[in-house]
Protein backbone atom coordinates (compact mmCIF):
# COMPACT_ATOMS: atom_id res chain seq x y z
CA UNK A 1 0.00 0.00 0.00
CA UNK A 2 1.48 3.67 -1.15
CA UNK A 3 2.01 6.31 1.83
CA UNK A 4 1.33 9.89 0.25
CA UNK A 5 2.86 13.11 1.68
CA UNK A 6 1.88 17.03 -0.10
CA UNK A 7 4.29 19.62 0.94
CA UNK A 8 2.26 22.30 -0.58
CA UNK A 9 2.32 26.71 -0.17
CA UNK A 10 -0.18 27.52 2.25
CA UNK A 11 -2.23 30.82 1.08
CA UNK A 12 -4.61 32.63 3.39
CA UNK A 13 -7.21 33.26 0.90
CA UNK A 14 -7.98 29.31 1.03
CA UNK A 15 -10.29 27.27 2.60
CA UNK A 16 -8.58 24.90 5.35
CA UNK A 17 -5.68 27.18 6.28
CA UNK A 18 -2.87 24.90 6.12
CA UNK A 19 -0.26 25.97 9.08
CA UNK A 20 2.57 23.62 8.68
CA UNK A 21 3.69 24.69 5.47
CA UNK A 22 3.65 28.10 6.86
CA UNK A 23 5.59 26.70 10.23
CA UNK A 24 7.93 24.60 7.60
CA UNK A 25 8.71 28.22 5.91
CA UNK A 26 9.72 29.80 9.14
CA UNK A 27 11.78 27.14 10.18
CA UNK A 28 13.70 27.31 6.53
CA UNK A 29 14.06 31.13 7.31
CA UNK A 30 15.99 30.47 10.23
CA UNK A 31 17.96 27.83 9.47
CA UNK A 32 18.99 30.40 6.71
CA UNK A 33 20.12 32.87 8.92
CA UNK A 34 22.11 30.62 11.01
CA UNK A 35 23.54 29.69 7.68
CA UNK A 36 24.81 33.09 6.87
CA UNK A 37 25.75 33.73 10.00
CA UNK A 38 28.36 30.69 10.02
CA UNK A 39 29.57 29.85 6.55
CA UNK A 40 32.51 32.61 6.59
CA UNK A 41 33.38 30.97 10.24
CA UNK A 42 33.07 27.45 8.63
CA UNK A 43 34.34 27.71 5.10
CA UNK A 44 37.54 29.68 5.96
CA UNK A 45 39.18 26.84 8.16
CA UNK A 46 37.54 23.57 5.72
CA UNK A 47 39.80 25.74 3.40
CA UNK A 48 42.79 25.72 5.13
CA UNK A 49 42.41 22.30 5.92
CA UNK A 50 41.41 21.27 2.11
CA UNK A 51 45.12 23.37 1.66
CA UNK A 52 47.11 21.13 3.99
CA UNK A 53 46.13 18.18 2.93
CA UNK A 54 47.13 18.62 -0.18
CA UNK A 55 50.56 20.46 1.27
CA UNK A 56 51.06 17.22 3.80
CA UNK A 57 50.34 15.11 0.34
CA UNK A 58 53.16 16.89 -1.76
CA UNK A 59 55.77 16.75 1.41
CA UNK A 60 54.96 13.38 1.81
CA UNK A 61 55.62 12.64 -2.20
CA UNK A 62 58.93 14.35 -2.54
CA UNK A 63 60.34 12.68 0.83
CA UNK A 64 59.29 9.28 0.02
CA UNK A 65 56.88 8.71 2.70
CA UNK A 66 53.64 7.82 0.86
CA UNK A 67 52.27 4.78 1.71
CA UNK A 68 48.88 3.02 1.07
CA UNK A 69 47.94 3.64 4.28
CA UNK A 70 48.63 7.47 4.33
CA UNK A 71 47.38 8.05 1.32
CA UNK A 72 43.98 6.64 1.92
CA UNK A 73 43.87 8.54 5.07
CA UNK A 74 44.70 12.22 3.60
CA UNK A 75 41.81 10.83 0.95
CA UNK A 76 39.46 10.42 3.21
CA UNK A 77 39.87 13.70 5.27
CA UNK A 78 39.20 15.53 1.61
CA UNK A 79 36.24 13.73 0.93
CA UNK A 80 34.85 14.64 4.67
CA UNK A 81 36.15 18.33 3.76
CA UNK A 82 34.20 18.40 0.40
CA UNK A 83 31.71 16.85 2.43
CA UNK A 84 31.33 19.96 4.81
CA UNK A 85 31.05 22.23 1.97
CA UNK A 86 28.83 20.70 0.12
CA UNK A 87 26.39 21.15 3.42
CA UNK A 88 27.24 24.98 3.78
CA UNK A 89 26.53 25.19 -0.01
CA UNK A 90 23.32 23.74 0.43
CA UNK A 91 22.91 25.71 3.50
CA UNK A 92 23.39 29.13 1.53
CA UNK A 93 20.78 28.11 -1.32
CA UNK A 94 18.16 27.49 1.59
CA UNK A 95 19.60 31.20 3.14
CA UNK A 96 18.82 32.97 -0.68
CA UNK A 97 16.17 35.40 -0.48
CA UNK A 98 16.05 36.15 -4.37
CA UNK A 99 13.00 36.00 -6.19
CA UNK A 100 12.58 34.12 -9.26
CA UNK A 101 13.37 35.37 -12.39
CA UNK A 102 10.33 34.26 -14.86
CA UNK A 103 11.15 33.77 -18.44
CA UNK A 104 9.44 31.89 -21.14
CA UNK A 105 11.06 28.46 -21.76
CA UNK A 106 9.71 24.94 -22.61
CA UNK A 107 9.67 22.67 -19.88
CA UNK A 108 10.19 19.71 -21.41
CA UNK A 109 13.44 20.75 -23.29
CA UNK A 110 14.56 22.28 -19.67
CA UNK A 111 13.78 18.89 -17.74
CA UNK A 112 15.40 16.97 -20.59
CA UNK A 113 18.50 18.85 -20.15
CA UNK A 114 18.93 17.58 -16.75
CA UNK A 115 17.95 14.11 -17.59
CA UNK A 116 20.49 13.60 -20.24
CA UNK A 117 23.14 15.07 -18.08
CA UNK A 118 22.23 12.42 -15.04
CA UNK A 119 22.09 10.10 -17.52
CA UNK A 120 25.41 9.71 -18.23
CA UNK A 121 26.28 9.17 -14.39
CA UNK A 122 23.39 6.90 -13.52
CA UNK A 123 24.42 4.71 -16.78
CA UNK A 124 27.60 3.38 -14.41
CA UNK A 125 25.79 2.12 -11.98
CA UNK A 126 22.82 0.24 -14.49
CA UNK A 127 20.42 2.62 -14.32
CA UNK A 128 18.11 3.50 -17.37
CA UNK A 129 16.64 6.63 -17.58
CA UNK A 130 12.48 6.70 -19.29
CA UNK A 131 11.68 9.34 -20.53
CA UNK A 132 7.62 10.47 -20.98
CA UNK A 133 7.03 13.60 -22.68
CA UNK A 134 4.46 15.58 -24.47
CA UNK A 135 4.43 15.34 -28.20
CA UNK A 136 4.45 18.84 -28.92
CA UNK A 137 6.24 21.92 -26.72
CA UNK A 138 5.32 22.76 -22.89
CA UNK A 139 5.66 26.39 -23.16
CA UNK A 140 6.04 27.65 -19.44
CA UNK A 141 6.91 30.95 -17.63
CA UNK A 142 9.59 30.20 -14.58
CA UNK A 143 12.76 30.35 -13.91
CA UNK A 144 15.30 27.92 -15.70
CA UNK A 145 18.11 27.70 -13.28
CA UNK A 146 15.77 27.26 -10.04
CA UNK A 147 13.84 24.69 -11.97
CA UNK A 148 16.53 22.79 -13.58
CA UNK A 149 18.07 22.58 -9.86
CA UNK A 150 14.65 20.59 -8.95
CA UNK A 151 15.30 17.80 -11.80
CA UNK A 152 18.53 17.47 -10.33
CA UNK A 153 18.12 17.29 -7.11
CA UNK A 154 15.01 14.76 -7.93
CA UNK A 155 17.14 12.55 -10.18
CA UNK A 156 20.06 12.73 -7.66
CA UNK A 157 18.05 11.58 -4.90
CA UNK A 158 16.21 8.77 -7.47
CA UNK A 159 19.43 7.45 -8.26
CA UNK A 160 20.15 7.41 -4.71
CA UNK A 161 17.62 5.19 -4.07
CA UNK A 162 18.29 2.34 -6.38
CA UNK A 163 21.34 0.04 -5.31
CA UNK A 164 21.64 -2.14 -8.05
CA UNK A 165 20.34 -1.80 -11.55
CA UNK A 166 16.87 -0.11 -11.60
CA UNK A 167 14.40 2.37 -14.07
CA UNK A 168 13.75 6.30 -13.50
CA UNK A 169 10.83 7.40 -14.84
CA UNK A 170 10.53 10.95 -15.76
CA UNK A 171 7.20 12.43 -16.79
CA UNK A 172 6.08 15.78 -18.10
CA UNK A 173 2.69 16.55 -18.74
CA UNK A 174 -0.51 19.43 -18.52
CA UNK A 175 -2.29 19.27 -15.98
CA UNK A 176 -5.80 21.50 -16.95
CA UNK A 177 -5.11 24.82 -18.15
CA UNK A 178 -3.37 26.26 -15.27
CA UNK A 179 -0.80 23.89 -14.20
CA UNK A 180 1.98 21.46 -15.42
CA UNK A 181 3.50 18.25 -13.88
CA UNK A 182 7.00 17.37 -13.50
CA UNK A 183 7.33 13.50 -11.87
CA UNK A 184 10.38 11.35 -10.82
CA UNK A 185 9.62 7.29 -9.97
CA UNK A 186 12.01 5.22 -9.25
CA UNK A 187 12.18 1.31 -8.59
CA UNK A 188 14.12 1.81 -5.56
CA UNK A 189 14.40 1.13 -1.85
CA UNK A 190 11.12 3.27 -1.23
CA UNK A 191 10.82 5.09 2.04
CA UNK A 192 9.12 3.56 5.26
CA UNK A 193 5.89 4.88 5.55
CA UNK A 194 6.97 6.31 9.91
CA UNK A 195 9.74 8.28 7.57
CA UNK A 196 7.24 10.13 4.56
CA UNK A 197 6.32 13.28 6.97
CA UNK A 198 9.37 14.18 7.77
CA UNK A 199 11.91 13.85 4.39
CA UNK A 200 11.26 17.59 3.78
CA UNK A 201 13.04 18.37 6.53
CA UNK A 202 16.24 19.78 7.39
CA UNK A 203 18.98 17.13 7.45
CA UNK A 204 16.72 14.32 7.74
CA UNK A 205 17.50 11.49 5.41
CA UNK A 206 17.31 7.47 5.31
CA UNK A 207 19.86 7.36 2.89
CA UNK A 208 23.34 5.33 4.50
CA UNK A 209 25.89 7.86 6.26
CA UNK A 210 27.87 9.97 3.91
CA UNK A 211 25.25 9.79 1.14
CA UNK A 212 23.87 13.21 0.09
CA UNK A 213 23.64 16.10 2.63
CA UNK A 214 20.23 15.56 3.89
CA UNK A 215 19.44 19.10 2.42
CA UNK A 216 18.35 18.04 -0.81
CA UNK A 217 14.82 17.57 -0.69
CA UNK A 218 14.39 20.53 1.84
CA UNK A 219 15.70 22.62 -1.20
CA UNK A 220 13.62 21.17 -3.63
CA UNK A 221 10.53 21.89 -1.82
CA UNK A 222 11.68 25.55 -1.30
CA UNK A 223 12.12 25.64 -4.75
CA UNK A 224 8.79 24.58 -6.06
CA UNK A 225 7.21 26.55 -3.59
CA UNK A 226 9.21 29.35 -4.72
CA UNK A 227 7.86 28.42 -8.34
CA UNK A 228 4.70 28.91 -7.41
CA UNK A 229 3.66 25.10 -7.01
CA UNK A 230 3.29 22.55 -4.40
CA UNK A 231 5.01 18.75 -4.31
CA UNK A 232 3.92 15.78 -2.84
CA UNK A 233 5.90 12.15 -2.66
CA UNK A 234 4.49 8.46 -2.67
CA UNK A 235 5.95 5.21 -1.81
CA UNK A 236 5.90 1.54 -1.54
CA UNK A 237 8.47 0.66 0.82
CA UNK A 238 10.74 -2.04 -1.39
CA UNK A 239 9.13 -1.03 -4.87
CA UNK A 240 10.10 2.37 -4.90
CA UNK A 241 8.82 6.40 -4.71
CA UNK A 242 7.37 9.07 -6.72
CA UNK A 243 7.92 12.87 -6.38
CA UNK A 244 5.37 14.71 -8.30
CA UNK A 245 5.81 19.08 -8.41
CA UNK A 246 3.05 20.78 -9.57
CA UNK A 247 4.13 24.58 -11.41
CA UNK A 248 1.63 27.28 -12.39
CA UNK A 249 1.97 27.41 -16.34
CA UNK A 250 1.81 31.24 -16.80
CA UNK A 251 2.90 32.79 -13.61
CA UNK A 252 6.42 32.33 -11.46
CA UNK A 253 6.69 32.76 -7.95
CA UNK A 254 4.60 32.71 -5.03
CA UNK A 255 1.67 35.18 -6.10
CA UNK A 256 1.21 33.01 -9.19
CA UNK A 257 -0.97 30.72 -7.50
CA UNK A 258 -3.38 33.01 -6.10
CA UNK A 259 -4.20 33.39 -9.95
CA UNK A 260 -3.90 30.36 -10.98
CA UNK A 261 -6.89 27.01 -9.92
CA UNK A 262 -4.31 24.79 -7.71
CA UNK A 263 -5.49 21.48 -8.30
CA UNK A 264 -6.38 19.35 -5.37
CA UNK A 265 -2.70 17.44 -4.06
CA UNK A 266 -4.99 13.94 -3.61
CA UNK A 267 -6.53 13.95 -6.74
CA UNK A 268 -3.70 13.81 -9.49
CA UNK A 269 -1.44 11.21 -7.51
CA UNK A 270 -3.85 9.07 -7.02
CA UNK A 271 -6.39 9.57 -10.15
CA UNK A 272 -3.70 7.18 -12.07
CA UNK A 273 -4.51 4.24 -9.87
CA UNK A 274 -0.86 4.13 -8.33
CA UNK A 275 -0.72 1.19 -6.23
Amino acid sequence: MSTWQTVRMARQDELGFIQEPLMRSHRLAALGEIALGIAHEINTPLGIIGQEVELLRHHLGQSGGVTPESDESLRQIQNQVDRCAEIIHSLLSLASTKSPIPQKADATSLVDGMVTLMEREVRKKGITIQRHYPKSALGITTDPPLLRQVVLNLLNNAAQAITDKGEIHVTVRHEGTDFWVLSVRDNGCGIPAEDIARIFNPFYTTKQPGVGSGLGLTITASIVSKLGGFIEVGSTQGLGAEFIAHFPVKDTGREAGKNATSPTPETPARKRGRK
